[in-house]
């Protein structure tokens, strides 16, 4: 089984090609802000060099957010493009997640992202015999209230953009290496599946509303989401 295994959350590209839960190819690029520009010619690139062609494909896996607005819509709207034009089942993960995989030495893994102004995007894993269980589910969350959720717990690891804030518990990693997502671990994190027929329906993980829908919201109080988006068009 070969799969495409994709990941723009967030400040780093991460792409991998996998046959049969293996690494076949893997792709890491951080600091990029130009994931439109970058990502299909990348997997376009390994593709050729592993000698796959897209009809080889038997599934895709993206991390589906939180994490950059613009990079999560990146990602998930490119693999739904190809899983529908391939009709292939499309595999949805947290990119929380995926990042809280690079940390087997604590109990408790803590990834996050800067989301600005004091507030992260950010849950809590808990990590037992090789298994990964959520604790407190992916949330947009100040640092203050995360910190307190932390009061109950030991053995800590706090993942990501954690080493830009304080906290009164846990360990912060300073590891490069930890603190960047790879796609290969997609193989191993929770997800949900969606097929051809359902492929319209998968949206990004934002977790927060952008500024502009929040500022048209509180100047429209009366008015629904939808609304919203139906005049915004």
């Amino acid at each position: 089984m070969k799969e495409l295994l994709i990941d723009t959350s967030h400040t780093t590209l991460t792409i991998a090609l996998v046959e049969n839960e293996q690494l076949v190819m893997d792709f890491v690029a951080k600091g990029q802000k130009n994931h439109a520009q970058t990502l299909m010619p990348m997997i376009e690139s390994m593709m050729a060099n592993a000698q796959w062609e897209p009809t080889d494909l038997d599934g895709i896996r993206v991390a589906e957010g939180p994490g950059s607005y613009t990079g999560v819509r990146v990602g998930v709207t490119t693999a739904k493009t190809l899983a529908r034009t391939l009709d292939i089942p499309l595999k949805l993960s947290s990119s929380l997640e995926l990042l809280a995989h690079n940390d087997h030495k604590h109990r408790y893994v803590v990834p996050m992202m800067n989301a600005r102004r004091q507030h992260v995007f950010a849950g809590i894993y808990e990590h037992i015999h090789g298994e990964w269980h959520s604790v407190l589910e992916d949330q947009y969350i100040s640092v203050e209230d995360l910190d307190k959720s932390l009061e109950l717990l030991d053995d800590i690891g706090l993942l990501g953009d954690a080493q830009q804030f304080t906290f009164s518990k846990g360990e912060i990693c300073s590891s490069a290496l930890q603190n960047t997502s790879h796609a290969y671990e997609l193989i191993h994190c929770q997800y949900r599946e969606v097929t051809n027929e359902m492929i319209d329906t998968v949206v990004p993980m934002y977790l927060k509303k952008v500024e502009a829908e929040e500022k048209w919201q509180a100047e429209h109080p009366e008015e629904s989401v939808k609304s919203y988006i139906e005049t915004s068009k």
